[in-house]
């Protein structure tokens, strides 16, 4: 009897150590070290938030993942997290995975109640936040902003179209003679890729992506090297912003040219257009930073890796991670609702799940890999990353204390809520 029981043991014991089942010290551990919250809805006071005040201790850049692109309670759970931010610490920039020009559009309706939010959200080009959570959210800032308690500016830093960017350049009216010849160029390639689109064309010849590559290069560099003549004319913030659409202008052509590094290349941008929206505000201004996980983390060839190598320890990367439900993504040409793959023992989100709070957050640099209970959080296993397109393949090789100064987990999300199926 006392044989079959050493073999049970051992069997067990073993099968724990190969499939890495949570064992209860480490389950205890991350109870121990988890900060319960209530809920993810706006307008439900800091109390269970108020604790983030010592995680976040007054960071320069607080930056907001998300696991996928169109998980409802990570959108409010993220706008909960902003509305903290703004009411309790004074963050007063919202930084989002979105085209640069065209957000400062929604910027002025956020400030001044310019424009209609619903058209403006639509105008980012971006299906992925043209959703209720975020609308909301875009509401609540203007409600604030009105209210007097203070001013948060809605800003974006991609690059994935040249349109408005372009639009805001001519919008300049410069007399410089070489300048106008510049733009007669990228316009005249524009009017082309225009026509190419209305015929259902969206690869562009090799062709068109040099010549705009080439003319938007000396655009920018133009730009760039006549600051003093430009300056007799513009103030110094209507010069910088001249030459930020140039860049903008110059990095779309880039990225869809021969000319464009293997790795990393638009991370580097985004990387870039936030380092300008922060040099050109006040120094004292705090910015909140709201793009997918696979962009924030810190890691070769991110944006999450190339502003820490700029801000070091004036950043804090928060990570989201979700166990079940479903999450709105394109699946073979229309926008729907898909299943979640449940995370096997190979994956982070298994031990994240096993203590079954609801909504907690777990603060990564409390962890010790000299802690046998929470070294798990030091190995290399796999976590959830799902851009726009529907994957069955949901998890990756992840090393979340090298990469995420923190981690919010929901056990349970939802799909987003598109207003209009556009992309």
């Amino acid at each position: 009897m006392k044989k079959i029981s050493l073999i049970f043991i051992l069997f067990f014991a073993l099968n724990n150590i190969f499939a890495q089942i949570p064992n209860q010290n480490e389950i205890k551990w991350l109870k121990e070290n988890s900060i319960h919250i209530n809920t993810v809805e706006l307008g439900n006071g800091f109390t269970d938030l108020m604790p983030l005040k010592i995680i976040i201790n007054n960071v320069k850049i607080v930056s907001l993942g998300e696991p996928t692109h169109g998980s409802s309670e990570i959108f409010k759970m993220k706008s909960r997290l902003i509305e903290f931010l703004a009411v309790e610490m004074g963050y007063n920039i919202f930084a989002i995975e979105a085209n640069m020009a065209e957000s400062y559009r929604l910027n002025e309706y956020v400030l001044n109640g310019n424009g209609e939010p619903e058209e403006l959200l639509r105008g980012l080009g971006y299906w992925t936040w043209n959703t209720q959570e975020i609308l909301d959210m875009i509401l609540w800032i203007r409600e604030y902003n009105k209210s007097g308690k203070g001013k948060i500016q809605f800003v974006g830093f991609d690059m994935n179209s040249y349109f408005l960017a372009l639009q805001n350049i001519l919008d300049f009216k410069m007399k410089d003679k070489h300048l106008i010849k510049i733009l007669k160029d990228i316009e005249k390639n524009h009017f082309s890729r225009i026509k190419n689109y209305k015929k259902g064309i969206y690869k562009m010849p090799k062709g068109l992506n040099d010549s705009l590559y080439y003319s938007t290069k000396d655009l920018y560099e133009y730009i760039s090297e006549r600051k003093s003549y430009y300056l007799k004319n513009l103030i110094n913030n209507k010069y910088e912003w001249l030459k930020q659409n140039a860049k903008l202008l110059y990095q779309y052509a880039t990225m869809y040219s021969d000319f464009k590094p293997e790795k990393g290349f638009r991370d580097k941008c985004l990387a870039e257009n936030i380092e300008w929206i922060i040099n050109n505000n006040l120094s004292t201004s705090k910015i909140i930073i709201w793009a997918h996980n696979g962009h924030i983390k810190k890691d070769n060839y991110t944006m999450g890796g190339y502003l820490d190598k700029i801000y070091k320890d004036s950043i804090l990367v928060i990570g989201f991670a979700t166990g079940k439900g479903t999450y709105t993504a394109i699946n073979k040409g229309e926008l729907t609702s898909n299943p979640l793959v449940l995370p096997d023992t190979s994956c982070y989100e298994y031990y994240l799940q096993s203590i079954n709070i609801p909504i907690y957050i777990i603060d990564l640099k409390k962890a010790s890999n000299n802690n046998i209970n929470c070294k798990w959080l030091f190995k290399d296993k796999t976590f959830r990353e799902i851009g726009s397109i529907k994957k069955d393949l949901q998890f990756y090789k992840s090393n979340i204390t090298k990469e995420y100064d923190a981690i919010i987990y929901i056990n349970e999300t939802n799909s987003s809520m598109p207003l209009k199926i556009e992309y």
